[in-house]
């Protein structure tokens, strides 16, 4: 037991000591993701042995041309789950809700683009964070290879919680190996 405290308090200070940096922008298929929260960098990070440091996982829903891409921070406690629908080619698109929102609670409870700070607190509303408004936010995809299992692109949105406080997310980016569905 004191072994694994040790471990995680090394690994801890190790990565607290490096300035963390946007990764660069790639289209190779590296598992790279970062972006700027209100202008500070955020990128995945775990300490989890089994999933390795980074948490980053994309899904491409080939039949209803859906994309997804998940990412966590356990550092921070923070993740963000990004939803583009009608993808079909490289392009410019919207990040998309991924529901119809017929009262302002159930765009905190479904919303499918939405990023999370604090996910262990008791607070969830107001710590969570979601697509309001498509038209606040833009992909530019460059890749999408379905043979290859690549999909890379840049991004940028305004997530707003319930409170109308918004978290301005720009130079977004990524390059994630995806899991095809045909589902």
């Amino acid at each position: 037991m004191k072994n694994k405290l040790f471990v995680t308090v090394f690994i801890f200070t190790l990565f607290s000591c490096e300035r963390i940096e946007l990764p660069d922008i790639t289209d190779k298929g590296n598992n790279t993701f970062g972006m700027l929260v209100n202008g500070e960098v955020w990128t995945p990070f775990s300490l989890n042995i089994m999933s390795g440091p980074v948490s980053l996982s994309g899904i491409y829903y080939s039949n209803s041309s859906i994309l997804s891409i998940v990412a966590y921070n356990s550092l921070r406690e923070e993740s963000v789950h990004l939803y583009f629908p009608n993808i079909i080619e490289p392009g410019n698109y919207y990040l998309d809700c991924g529901v119809e929102i017929p009262d302002s609670v159930s765009v905190f409870e479904n919303c499918f683009t939405r990023f999370y700070k604090n996910i262990n607190s008791d607070n969830k509303l107001e710590n969570n964070f979601v697509l309001v408004n498509k038209s606040e936010s833009n992909l530019h995809l460059t890749k999408l290879d379905t043979i290859k299992k690549i999909v890379s692109g840049t991004f940028s949105v305004n997530l707003h919680n319930f409170k109308g406080d918004i978290l301005e997310i720009t130079k977004g980016r990524f390059d994630v190996k995806i899991n095809i569905s045909y589902l």
